[in-house]
């Protein structure tokens, strides 16, 4: 298997989703977006408009990321009501 087969970054998306369920670590240069689990971030940390300084897998630079809670998805089935 070859590192860009998507079953691995599938499974390794996976697993950081559960170090730091719905956190993302966005580039304020370039706008990439990680998930923030990777960076090895504990389960049940909490914070409020941090910025960490890392360097982007995008852009190459080591620059800031600000540290966002991704929007739950919204159920899109309708809801029963008479």
């Amino acid at each position: 298997m070859q590192a860009d087969d998507p079953r691995i970054n599938a499974s390794h998306e996976a697993k950081y989703e559960q170090r730091a369920p719905g956190w993302r670590a966005v580039c304020l240069r370039c706008g990439f977006d990680q998930p923030y689990g990777k960076l090895g971030v504990r389960l049940g940390a909490a914070s409020r408009g941090k910025r960490v300084l890392l360097k982007c897998s995008r852009c190459k630079r080591l620059c800031c990321h600000a540290v966002r809670r991704r929007e739950p998805s919204r159920s899109l089935s309708p809801t029963a009501e008479s």
